[in-house]
């Protein structure tokens, strides 16, 4: 599976645990009893905010590479710790090979996340990130 390949790669995932046809058991993200809030509900602070920023780039990366796109990552599915994300929520991944729109899944991908953390630091503009992500995981492996 995807998320066991990323896991795998030593991306920023929960590690699944145990899966069946109707079910998928993941690792707990959070302290204690208390799950991990999402980072939408979260306010970074500046200093910490590029460094995340650079960290979540690194998992698309990472999903490129295995030939995915996450297809509806924004800050809704990154969960949040001090000083660590997890990405969560892969069931709509889509095959860079086999989907038709997975560029511009990427590309959507990539604008949300620009979005949310330009609140907090400085990004790069979305549509040159993309082509720049595009280029060195997909076109080169391609």
């Amino acid at each position: 599976s995807v998320l066991r390949a990323l896991h795998a790669a030593g991306a920023d995932v929960p590690e699944p645990i145990d899966y069946n046809e109707q079910a998928l058991l993941l690792e707990f993200i959070g302290e204690g009893n208390d799950p991990a809030p999402i980072l939408q509900d979260v306010t970074l602070d500046p200093t910490e905010a590029p460094a995340l920023f650079a960290r979540v780039l690194l998992n698309v990366e990472q999903l490129l590479r295995i030939g995915w796109v996450h297809g509806d990552l924004s800050a809704y599915n990154i969960l949040y710790q001090p000083g660590r994300i997890t990405l969560i929520d892969f069931p709509q991944v889509a095959s860079i090979q086999g989907h038709p729109g997975a560029r511009a899944l990427l590309q959507r991908d990539v604008e949300k996340l620009v979005l949310y953390f330009g609140r907090f630091c400085a990004t790069p503009d979305a549509a040159q990130l993309t082509h720049r992500l595009w280029g060195r995981c997909v076109e080169r492996s391609g």
